[in-house]
């Protein structure tokens, strides 16, 4: 159930995602929410509410405006980072996700190299962020580097099959290495060397990271880094 003061029917929501903590957050277009978006902590009966605006708690002056302006998509890496697309840009929550949303703190991707408007957020199986936007797709490495541009065939660099520059959502298949890449003329697909690869304790990743082991805190790990999905 809602909290009784959430009226679903008047907020255009956009997304949604489970984070490591089992809290929904739920993106909203700004023409009829304003900048407004939610997160619902089942784990409390009824739900806690907490309700962001991204200006608030982002760093000024490293994106195109100094406003996350309509959360469009999101996606989780390996380490805790929530990775957000919005209209204006790309984000990530500083120092991962935190318990106390109170510190949640966003940092703008300030030198994404193609578009402003970033429709998809996707992390694949190699903690590549891939992000498509209105003009193509960037990919960026677990180090923080850009290592790929793809734009259609008849663009003047970064060439190469997709069906259209206007990306509208990206995923992948861990196994093969596929990534398939909606557009508004069409579905692309790019094969990757991005898999999963069977891993020992010694790939763990846990998060997050900075862990308090104060008792009061939960740590997660992330199955993929075991070489599959548990049942």
């Amino acid at each position: 159930p809602y909290p009784a003061n959430w009226e679903a029917s008047y907020i255009d929501l956009t997304t949604a995602i489970v984070d490591p903590y089992e809290r929904v957050w739920l993106g909203s277009h700004p023409r009829q929410s304003g900048r407004k978006n939610w997160v619902f902590d089942f784990r409390t009966s009824p739900p806690d509410t907490f309700e962001w605006e991204p200006s608030a708690r982002q760093d000024p002056g490293t994106c195109f405006d100094d406003l996350l302006t309509g959360v469009t998509s999101w996606d989780i890496d390996s380490q805790g980072y929530l990775w957000v697309g919005a209209h204006n840009g790309a984000y990530y929550t500083q120092a991962g996700i935190p318990d106390d949303l109170n510190s949640l703190h966003f940092v703008c991707v300030y030198d994404l190299p193609v578009g402003q408007s970033v429709n998809a957020v996707h992390v694949d199986a190699d903690d590549n962020k891939w992000f498509g936007t209105d003009d193509g797709v960037a990919v960026m490495d677990k180090n923080f580097t850009w290592a790929h541009v793809f734009k259609t065939s008849d663009a003047e660099e970064n060439r190469s099959g997709l069906a259209s520059n206007s990306v509208t959502s990206i995923t992948s298949n861990p196994e093969t290495g596929d990534i398939w890449i909606g557009t508004t003329d069409g579905l692309s697909r790019l094969q990757s060397p991005y898999v999963n690869r069977a891993g020992g304790l010694r790939d763990l990743k846990p998060y997050p990271n900075p862990f308090a082991a104060d008792g009061a805190h939960r740590m997660f790990i992330n199955h993929q880094d075991l070489g599959g999905v548990f049942d």
